[in-house]
Formats: C-alpha cells, sequence, structure tokens
C-alpha cells in the first residue's frame, strides 16, 4: 500500500466506528482520485500555454481591431546621460571653397561717365529761353528777357536754373536740373505712379508726372542722347503769392528738357 492510499483511508476513516472494510475497493478508490488530481495539474498547464498561443496569433492577425503596423515594441526609457569619449578628436570643419571674381571694367560710356559738366554760361542759356519763352502763353508778363530772374549753380555734380513765372493769378516757379545720366538715381519709367507717362522725342526717352491734388506740380524727366540727364518741373515756391494750377503746358516743358542748355 501506498503512503497515497494509507492517506486517503486515514481521511476517509478518521471519526468512523470500526467497521469492516473492502480492501480492494477502498485501494481502488484511491488510485482514481490520484489520477483526476494528476489529470487536473496537466489540463491547467495545457490551458496556460493556449492561451499565449493564441493571445501571439491574435495580435500578429490583426484581432481586436488593432493592425500589425500598430503594435510596436515598447520604446527604451529615456537616457539622462550622454557618453562622449573626451579622448575623441573634434570633427575637422567643412572646407571653404574661395570663388575668384574677374574685376568688372569700369564703364566708358559717354551716359554714365564723362570727365566735366558743361554747363551753360548766363549768355547761352538766357538765348535758348528767351527762344523758347516765344511760345508761352500770353499771361506770363516777360518772355524776352529774364534779367536776375534765374541763377545757375554749379557747385556739385550738376548744375540747375530756377527761374519766376509771373502772371496775374499768381507766380509760378520753374526749376531746370542738368547732370551726367550716370550721376544720379532716377528713372524715365512711370513704375506705377499715378498721373504719370512716358514719351520718346527727338531720340529721347522722358516721363511726365504731376501731383493729383493741389498745387500742381509738374516734372519732366529726360534722358538725352548726348548722355545728360534733364529735370523740369514746374512748382510753387515759398511764402505766399503762389499760383496752384499749372501755366506752361506739358509740350513746353518737354521741349525745355529736350532742347534747353547745351546739346552735344
Amino acid at each position: 500500500m501506498t503512503d497515497d492510499v494509507r492517506e486517503l483511508l486515514e481521511v476517509a476513516l478518521r471519526g468512523e466506528p470500526p467497521m469492516g472494510l473492502d480492501r480492494a475497493g477502498v485501494i481502488a478508490d484511491g488510485k482514481r482520485r490520484l489520477r483526476r488530481r494528476r489529470q487536473a495539474a496537466v489540463g491547467g498547464v495545457t490551458l496556460a500555454v493556449a492561451f499565449a498561443v493564441f493571445g501571439a496569433a491574435a495580435i500578429s492577425g490583426g484581432a481586436f481591431g488593432l493592425r500589425p503596423e500598430q503594435v510596436g515594441p515598447a520604446a527604451p526609457p529615456p537616457s539622462t546621460s550622454s557618453s562622449v569619449d573626451p579622448g575623441a578628436p573634434a570633427a575637422a570643419p567643412a572646407p571653404v571653397s574661395t570663388v575668384t571674381q574677374s574685376p568688372v571694367a569700369p564703364s566708358t560710356s559717354p551716359g554714365t561717365r564723362a570727365p566735366e559738366m558743361e554747363y551753360p554760361d548766363y549768355s547761352t542759356f538766357a538765348t535758348s529761353m528767351r527762344e523758347m519763352a516765344k511760345k508761352w502763353p500770353a499771361e506770363i508778363f516777360t518772355k524776352t528777357s529774364y534779367e536776375g530772374a534765374y541763377e545757375w549753380n554749379t557747385k556739385g555734380p550738376d548744375g540747375w536754373m530756377k527761374a519766376t513765372l509771373h502772371t496775374k493769378l499768381g507766380n509760378r516757379l520753374l526749376t531746370v536740373r542738368m547732370y551726367y545720366t550716370g550721376e544720379f538715381s532716377h528713372s524715365t519709367a512711370c513704375q506705377q505712379q499715378p498721373s504719370c507717362y512716358t514719351r520718346v522725342q527727338d531720340r529721347t526717352p522722358l516721363r511726365v508726372t504731376r501731383t493729383e491734388e493741389r498745387p500742381t506740380i509738374v516734372q519732366v524727366v529726360a534722358d538725352r542722347p548726348d548722355g545728360r540727364t534733364v529735370e523740369v518741373t514746374e512748382t510753387i515756391g515759398e511764402g505766399s503769392g503762389w499760383r496752384f494750377d499749372q501755366v506752361l503746358g506739358d509740350d513746353l516743358l518737354i521741349s525745355i528738357a529736350v532742347g534747353a542748355g547745351p546739346r552735344g
């Protein structure tokens, strides 16, 4: 009789009065109970293995609404220290490419550089202005003599004339400025300016601009083919007694820009 059978007999007969026992029946019953206990233990292990296999298959196969690519490995914990080898050599800087540019030859065009401005003297410009004044409106008082009414300023790279146009309704100020075309920044294009138009007259591109509000200011900028630029402006001066509307027409202002002063 094994120890297991003996233990079962002691448990079954504990507290019972002595009686006649079927020795063979008791032994057989004990063996049956022992087999059931072993089968239960083996069945539990098998069920655990089955759950593990099914769980892996369900995740990899897309069970529970999850696609395989949505399930990834756990991220490693963030590193709290960086390991840098103090003895490692520093990375060499990237080589800097050098580009050698050829020097740009200076322009020798007369439109961008000339040795010296030839300003018209008093008599030359007075004669030119008197000829033009014959075409001016009759309301301008003096048309043949401008003694003391204008002056040339030749200090610096440009020169200009200022003349006062006298009328019964007030005076207007006429300014004529001349310089070499490449000397100052300017443009003969309108560049989206309001009340502006362009023209080419006597091979001279020019721009005419006027203000939209009073007092009216009109300006003509012309690039002459001889390399000179002329700006003609009719406006008002300082103080009172000035007329706010234009006196000289655009064609007269253009003729001054194109033809006044020295040429060639």
